[in-house]
């Protein structure tokens, strides 16, 4: 029991049940893990975690199949990355779940941090925007990372000083900015117009990951509240039901939002 206990913690969840036949599977073949479980970089539990895949998320069987560790695994394709995970926490699943991408973002608007609880300085000037905006864009802060809501309200604090007093703005210059907590911080917010986008700021609201994803993945909350936040856009009529989901790079020449988050966002649908 014992070495039962020390191999689910190290595959971040204990499921005792039947493990995904490799038999019966195939590459292409549409995969769901059961319960939240980790995509490695190898099929190995001390390989680097990639993804965490929660209940219900599918990809495809890219092709690799290995034993290891008393696992076999699998290689699956999941959010356009390549990653292992454990048999014993898939199941076989309809290619309809597949061909949906990420899967359906639970609805609602999540909690906003306003302007007043991060503690904004005043705006120098304000546009207004027509809604519903066409675009929805995603940018990264190229940044350090935060995980809570105080750090992560300093950081925003700074962004906002840095582009008043540096780029001489009249404002922070994104629409809403998310943390690696999940927190979302008030920016410009819903209805004026930023600086974020060169050429489409009168036309579209920026969401900004609060790090720097050029190599590794925001955590799986911070994509969740990203992805909540556009669809509360569009039930509020903020946001155009046909809007065009970009990143930075897509108009402008910049490497924003690091070529790991665009690979994603690609996934999400309106792209």
């Amino acid at each position: 029991m014992q070495g039962l206990v020390l191999a689910c913690f190290m595959l971040t969840v204990c499921v005792v049940n039947g493990a995904l036949d490799k038999a019966t599977v195939k590459a292409g073949d549409c995969v769901c893990a059961t319960t939240t479980v980790s995509g490695r970089a190898s099929g190995s539990t001390s390989a680097a975690i990639l993804a965490t895949l929660n209940a219900n998320d599918c990809g495809k069987i890219y092709g690799g199949i290995l034993t290891a560790e008393g696992h076999t695994w699998f290689e699956i394709t999941f959010h356009n990355q390549r990653v292992w995970v454990a048999g014993d926490y898939l199941v076989a699943s309809a290619a309809a779940k597949c061909e949906a991408g990420a899967g359906t973002v639970p609805g609602g608007c999540p909690h906003i941090v306003t302007r007043s609880e991060w503690g904004a300085r005043a705006p120098k000037s304000i546009s207004y925007l027509t809604h519903p905006v066409q675009y929805a864009f995603i940018h990264h802060a190229e940044s350090s990372e935060c995980f809570s809501q105080s750090a992560c309200a300093s950081q925003v604090r700074g962004f906002q000083n840095y582009h008043m007093d540096h780029n001489g703005w009249s404002d922070i210059g994104y629409s809403f900015l998310i943390g690696g907590d999940g927190s979302v911080f008030e920016g410009r917010g819903w209805d004026k117009v930023g600086a974020h986008t060169e050429g489409y700021n009168s036309v579209g609201l920026a969401f900004c990951f609060i790090g720097s994803f050029s190599t590794k993945a925001p955590p799986d909350i911070q994509i969740q509240r990203a992805r909540q936040m556009i669809a509360c856009g569009v039930s509020s009529g903020k946001i155009s039901t046909a809007y065009k989901l970009r990143g930075h790079r897509d108009v402008n020449q910049t490497d924003c939002p690091g070529t790991v988050l665009w690979n994603l966002l690609k996934t999400w649908g309106h792209y």
